[in-house]
């Protein structure tokens, strides 16, 4: 028959996604939010999600960058140090109940500074190999909201 056993660790570690995810209790722990000097709060999406608006904030796990795109301007911001942060402490397991803070950070751009507060998250597994398989689970998961200032 040539099967073999595959246990869960197995499967979660051979994702092409690592997922991130804060527990259900303390999702409601950042709010209520302190909006002083924000100029806007969105919703923060996937780039696996419908065409964007004039107003967005998205991730894109491929190439570790979010993008804002605030009326006429536009910026991405490279993520590398987040991700590197989170893998240093998750490696290559997934977690769906990890601390908030951990997924509350601050990133600075040019025209933009963006308080990014997750529910879930997703990098790059470095332990998934493309072997042509499909992964049958290969989606990553990024939710939550981003509060805008812009920069002068």
């Amino acid at each position: 028959m040539n099967v073999q056993h595959r246990s869960d660790t197995d499967v979660l570690q051979n994702r092409k996604y690592v997922i991130l995810s804060v527990e259900y209790k303390e999702r409601d722990s950042y709010y209520p939010l302190d909006l002083t000097g924000y100029q806007s709060l969105l919703k923060v999406q996937g780039t696996d999600s419908s065409a964007p608006g004039a107003r967005f904030v998205s991730i894109d796990p491929e190439h570790d960058s979010l993008t804002i795109r605030d009326g006429a301007d536009t910026e991405t911001i490279s993520l590398s140090a987040i991700t590197a942060r989170l893998q240093a402490k998750y490696g290559s397991n997934t977690s769906y109940d990890i601390d908030q803070n951990d997924l509350d950070f601050t990133l600075i751009g040019e025209k933009h500074e963006i308080r990014v507060i997750l529910d879930s998250y997703s990098y790059k597994n470095p332990k998934y190999k493309e072997n042509g398989g499909k992964d049958l689970y290969g989606s990553p998961s990024i939710n939550g909201i981003a509060l805008i200032k812009g920069k002068k």
